[in-house]
């Protein structure tokens, strides 16, 4: 990436820390931990509140201190399996997958939502057993003909802000 895209999600209290996860690391503080995967390092950064954000070629993302803790205790980050924390965010993130696939469907009908429901299929499961990278990998194979191409992009960003956060290999 040529730009840094940055989102924050936390309001932290002054004299805290800041935690990060910075894709092609450009700024010059100390990484407490970094990692290669998929063409790209990833760098795990904390600050204290008031001190410059790091900067990346690639996404510049701020973790919660659930988020940077689940982190450092991926397999991502040496870890020989991933830790309970990092589960427990992953089906999180999946629950709220969810709740986007529910709203899609709300609107309609029961034929459409059978339709919807069966080209989804094997993505909802995914998503119901917290893989990430499974649901991805399977909703970029719905049929943009039932499921509309603005809608898979929606959930498809949705998938690759969340693993910004928590790299991981996708191959």
């Amino acid at each position: 990436m040529s730009e840094s895209s940055h989102s924050t999600n936390a309001q932290v209290a002054p004299n805290q820390h800041r935690y990060y996860m910075v894709e092609g690391k450009t700024s010059g503080e100390d990484s407490q931990d970094s990692i290669s995967t998929n063409g790209s390092i990833y760098s795990f950064i904390t600050i204290t509140d008031g001190d410059t954000e790091p900067t990346g070629s690639g996404t510049v993302v701020e973790l919660t201190y659930r988020e940077a803790k689940a982190a450092t205790q991926s397999e991502a980050f040496g870890e020989t399996q991933p830790s309970h924390a990092w589960l427990t965010l992953e089906q999180e993130f999946c629950e709220e997958l969810a709740h986007h696939f529910r709203a899609m469907n709300s609107g309609l009908t029961v034929a459409q939502s059978e339709t919807m429901f069966a080209e989804a299929e094997s993505t909802s499961h995914a998503i119901s057993r917290g893989l990430v990278n499974v649901a991805r990998a399977r909703w970029q194979l719905v049929d943009t003909g039932i499921i509309s191409v603005p809608a898979r992009d929606a959930i498809t960003a949705m998938i690759d802000e969340w693993t910004s956060k928590l790299p991981r290999s996708t191959a």
